[in-house]
């Protein structure tokens, strides 16, 4: 077990997926073999899937006993400031309590203003508000999009680290090492990735990701598994 933002996990590679996916034949194999489950995404509380998933969540009817993070997005057609910290917010308040942690996504560049350090904090200042009112705490972890002029990052990194924001997801290489440098190890990274290679997780290990996340939409099964049950028996070899 490694303990990463207060939760343990049994190894660094887990899954992107929705619902769907966690429910085909192969998922209890994969879920046997899973270091954790990121589901999603979801866009507010109205959303269809997250009603699903909390229920899934309630009657363990997923069949794994890992950590589960819900990933969060706004609607489609939410286009002001006000309609997207209204999404994310009633989708984390109605979720809280059946996730271990939460993805903010602003990974989409189609919400305009996503690159602008005001805009994210806009969003997550209430968000980390409302954590404050729970007994229980749950982590929360900020996906960001690529092409962030460093200094941006660099603010944006910053009030992460001044506001308990536990973790950042990325999909950029030198995004992951400029966090890295620039946090001194104290804001742990997920790295995103649609691969499935063994040496694609590696690398981006040594690059400085505390947990490696595949998005199995573009993968198969079979790799899948294979990933898993490698890095199960590497991290059991080294426990």
């Amino acid at each position: 077990m490694q303990e990463i933002f207060n939760i343990k996990f049994r190894h660094q590679i887990g899954t992107t997926c929705s619902l769907r996916f966690l429910k085909h034949p192969f998922s209890g194999l994969s879920a046997e073999f899973n270091g954790f489950v990121e589901l999603g995404p979801f866009a507010d509380e109205a959303h269809g899937g997250i009603r699903e998933a909390v229920a899934a969540c309630v009657n363990r009817k997923v069949g794994i006993d890992i950590p589960i993070a819900f990933r969060i997005i706004k609607k489609a057609d939410s286009t002001t400031e006000e309609q997207i910290r209204r999404d994310f917010y009633s989708a984390f308040s109605y979720a809280y309590d059946f996730a271990d942690f939460f993805v903010l996504d602003f990974s989409d560049k189609s919400m305009g203003a996503v690159l602008d350090p005001l805009f994210i904090r806009s969003i997550v200042d209430p968000i980390l508000d409302a954590r404050l009112s729970y007994d229980d705490y749950r982590p929360i972890v900020v996906r960001l999009c690529t092409g962030i002029h460093p200094q941006d990052l660099n603010t944006m990194l910053d009030y992460f680290l001044m506001n308990n924001v536990d973790a950042v997801e990325l999909s950029d290489t030198e995004q992951i090492k400029a966090v890295l440098e620039f946090s001194g190890g104290r804001l742990p990274i997920i790295a995103n990735t649609s691969s499935s290679d063994k040496n694609e997780v590696v690398r981006l290990l040594k690059c400085g990701a505390s947990l490696v996340n595949v998005d199995i939409k573009n993968t198969q099964w079979s790799r899948i598994r294979l990933l898993f049950k490698t890095f199960k028996l590497r991290h059991s070899k080294h426990a």
